[in-house]
């Protein structure tokens, strides 16, 4: 990968979460093979292609790498992203049905979140009292 840091940082970090290396190649040590394309100009083939044989043809270039401690934090991440969107999808597909059970019960916005709403949006469609709010302390 040709080392701009500043632009290609969060695609480095994709790729070292997914477990690929990465040799990163000064810009310079690319300049050549650019002036020597058939194409005139900037483009992501004559740059990736010259930042491959840079990479075979230096092999002690600099690589990226994530220690354990910062892919374990990766990983966790991810599963915390994983699940917050799992919990808008569910909280998303009930709002959805209680509207469509019927205009009056739908919820107001990000209500669903809390439990007292859960159950008064339940007791509305059943007819029955409110039941007693879970705390989440159990």
């Amino acid at each position: 990968m040709e080392d701009c840091r500043q632009l290609s940082r969060s695609l480095e970090g994709d790729l070292l979460a997914d477990g690929e290396r990465i040799v990163r190649v000064p810009p310079k040590l690319m300049t050549h093979r650019r002036t020597a394309a058939c194409t005139y100009g900037k483009s992501d083939p004559i740059d990736a292609l010259a930042a491959a044989r840079a990479a075979l043809r230096e092999p002690d270039l600099p690589t990226a790498h994530l220690d354990d401690a910062s892919r374990e934090v990766r990983l966790l991440m991810d599963h915390r992203d994983d699940m917050v969107a799992e919990r808008t999808l569910v909280i998303n597909r009930l709002r959805w049905h209680l509207h469509e059970l019927g205009p009056e019960l739908d919820p107001p916005a990000r209500s669903l979140t809390q439990p007292k709403q859960i159950k008064s949006a339940y007791a509305r469609h059943s007819g029955t009292a409110p039941l007693p709010v879970w705390s989440g302390n159990r």
